[in-house]
């Protein structure tokens, strides 16, 4: 397939620790590609050397063949490229559908020269994106929450809000860290669910994720990381099938 996204020799040290080292994967267009492997493997640490909170000290990133070294973070979910966070980051007082409002980019209301000179166009403007955002709401399952505060939903609801704010910034690329931790089994095949038919309707996801139960379900594609280094990458089954790879992971 394809690559939309790739990482070539990717390093990152943190003093004697080498956290990335010499890494080089691709994602493909329109696939779930998974990071996995033990704890301390470097998998959250590429994610922010990717989206650039982190800057690499080798290697390159490219998204559709563009090189992002000189990108901001900003600058790169505009460009398409748009993640998540382990720590849910939602604006809690909020309304469950201001919050997946905030998340449409280039809004005309932003400039306020425009605001005053066309009202009418931006007000025509903001209810394409309302009905557009209840439109998200409901594939997420939360449109009869759309008034209540964020704060108000459960955890896994507002893992659902999160993946629905996401889906507003019409990302080429979707990096999930963690989208389906700590969730009960019915929230579980919610969240789990939402992202399969993300997948179905072409998106393509780069996640992170303990659960293999998830990955076999989801990945179409796995990249094992044991101490910052891919020591294997391959089909879900094939990576999930080898016993020498779960004997890392698990320790065993």
């Amino acid at each position: 397939m394809t690559p939309i996204l790739s990482c070539e020799g990717l390093t990152k040290r943190f003093g004697g620790l080498t956290a990335v080292n010499d890494l080089s994967f691709e994602v493909a267009e329109g696939r779930i590609t998974a990071l996995i492997g033990p704890n301390g493997a470097g998998k959250t640490t590429i994610f922010n050397l990717i989206t650039r909170f982190l800057t690499p000290d080798a290697g390159v990133v490219r998204f559709r063949s563009r090189e992002l070294q000189k990108e901001t973070p900003d600058r790169i979910a505009r460009l398409g490229v748009a993640r998540s966070f382990q720590d849910i980051r939602l604006f809690s007082r909020m309304t469950v559908l201001d919050n997946v409002m905030l998340g449409f980019p280039r809004q005309e209301g932003e400039n306020l020269l425009y605001a005053l000179l066309a009202p009418g166009a931006v007000a025509r403007s903001e209810r394409r994106r309302q009905e557009r955002a209840r439109e998200i709401l409901q594939f997420v399952g939360l449109e009869q929450k759309s008034g209540a505060p964020a704060e108000e939903l459960s955890y896994g609801q507002q893992k659902l809000l999160l993946i629905g704010r996401l889906m507003a910034l019409q990302p080429s690329v979707l990096l999930l860290d963690e989208p389906c931790s700590g969730l009960d089994p019915n929230m579980l095949a919610r969240v789990s669910g939402r992202l399969r038919e993300l997948s179905d309707q072409g998106a393509t996801i780069l996640l992170i994720e303990h659960n293999m139960d998830v990955v076999r379900a989801l990945a179409h594609y796995v990249v094992f990381l044991s101490e910052g280094r891919a020591l294997a990458a391959g089909p879900t089954e094939e990576i999930l099938g080898d016993r020498s790879l779960t004997k890392i992971y698990f320790g065993l």
